[in-house]
């Protein structure tokens, strides 16, 4: 109490003002200084929030993108598949054909190997009419 009235009277000593004043100036600097940097901080703060927000919508919106392209090349692969086997079905279904046309004509040749072909126009209408074609005559001959 004592020091309340000196203060009061005025009977503080100059370095007792100096000391007062350098209290008072470390006191606002320092409440100043807090107050600041948890401006600052939450600044800081808020800014980050947005930008997570940002990175997490491109985030998720670079997902999709790659889901979608995951099952559009799903898909791709599955026609492929099926292309694939369409046109091995469509190879052996040829083979097979070839296989046949080759049989035919390998056929067609062992026949064609077993007939002879006469210069003589007598014996051609003798061999026709013992295949079964008995209605070509020579030129010339008349009916009788």
């Amino acid at each position: 109490m004592e020091s309340l009235k000196k203060i009061v009277r005025g009977e503080i000593p100059w370095w007792g003002w100096l000391i007062a004043i350098v209290v008072v100036y470390v006191a606002w600097q320092s409440f100043s200084g807090w107050a600041m940097s948890k401006k600052l901080y939450d600044m800081a703060l808020k800014q980050l929030g947005k930008e997570s927000a940002d990175v997490t919508k491109r985030k998720d919106e670079w997902i999709k993108t790659c889901e979608e392209e995951i099952k559009r090349l799903g898909e791709e692969k599955e026609q492929a598949v099926k292309d694939k086997l369409f046109w091995r079905q469509k190879s052996i279904e040829s083979s097979k054909e070839v296989t046949q046309l080759k049989e035919n004509n390998d056929a067609l040749k062992r026949k064609l190997a077993g007939i002879v072909i006469s210069g003589d126009p007598d014996r051609i209408i003798l061999d026709l009419n013992q295949r079964g074609l008995g209605s070509v005559r020579r030129r010339g001959s008349r009916p009788n």
